[in-house]
């Protein structure tokens, strides 16, 4: 009898986990090319709460990064090496780790830090699930002048891909 009930509620419990997931699986994304750039307010590197915004006049990239995360490390790295490549975009740097600011770990990045293109922000986990559908780190999304996302990166890309992307939407300021 107890072995009954025991395989009943594991059954149950499996049951629940594989719908679950399927429903994550089958929901929408809230944002795919086309959508607008979301309503999110983070925290910047000197304290202030701001906005995203897109800059009219060039692409804007948000960057939604994890310091635990190697591909997101490398990523960084990356722009870090090549900072001047994307001078003409507007990046945001954005991270869901509440201390990342306090542990000092965007000075990892010093070409980032002196960079006036790129801006660090700290935001709430919703925000970045609910606005950008940001699960996975790395997760680029790419911007028009318009806050129309064009494209969206979900995991480590190498520069040339990015610039690749970049140039696919053909705007001379991009790059």
């Amino acid at each position: 009898m107890r072995k009954r009930i025991w395989t009943s509620i594991f059954l149950i419990l499996f049951l629940a986990l594989i719908g679950g997931l399927f429903h994550n699986a089958l929901k929408p994304e809230s944002l795919s090319p086309g959508g607008v750039l979301p309503e999110i307010v983070f925290r910047s590197e000197v304290g202030f709460s701001e906005r995203l915004r897109v800059d009219s006049t060039r692409m804007t990239l948000v960057v939604y990064f994890h310091s635990d995360c190697e591909p997101c490390l490398s990523q960084l790295q990356l722009f870090n090496e090549t900072p001047s490549v994307l001078e003409n975009t507007r990046i945001f740097l954005l991270t869901d780790e509440k201390d990342f600011f306090a542990h000092k770990r965007m000075y990892t990045w010093p070409n980032l830090m002196n960079a006036s293109n790129f801006t660090w922000g700290i935001a709430e986990a919703e925000q970045l699930v609910e606005g950008l559908g940001a699960r996975v780190t790395p997760s680029i999304y790419i911007f028009d002048g318009n806050g129309t996302l064009l494209k969206k990166i979900v995991g480590e890309i190498k520069l040339d891909g990015l610039l690749s992307e970049l140039r696919k939407y053909d705007n001379p300021n991009a790059i």
